[in-house]
């Protein structure tokens, strides 16, 4: 599969993932987080990067996981969601800076 098709993956999962955020599909959500990680990971293999795994895949890939993870949390303390909004919002912009500059 080409980088197109993965980055339109990508994409799309992540509108999807803001559109499903509500208390009744939560388990969407989870679903399309998955979907995310898997297309990253099919968009760094399309570069030819999947030999040497780059330092800024690897940092994405944790802000990844520390934004997931503050959304299951906000599940279950829903009384956190607002202040990890701010939290998730700086990680997402880190993430897209890791994505189009590649610094490292």
């Amino acid at each position: 599969m080409d980088y197109s098709f993965f980055k339109v993956i990508h994409f799309a999962s992540i509108g999807a993932m803001v559109l499903s955020l509500s208390k009744k599909s939560y388990w969407l959500f989870g679903l399309l987080w998955i979907l995310v990680l898997a297309s990253s990971f099919g968009l760094v293999s399309t570069l030819g990067l999947h030999e040497n795994f780059p330092k800024w895949a690897d940092a994405k890939f944790g802000l990844w996981i520390i934004m997931g993870a503050l959304a299951l949390t906000s599940k279950f303390k829903p009384q956190l969601g607002k202040s990890f909004s701010g939290i998730t919002g700086l990680l997402l912009v880190g993430a897209i800076y890791l994505a189009v500059y590649k610094p490292f």
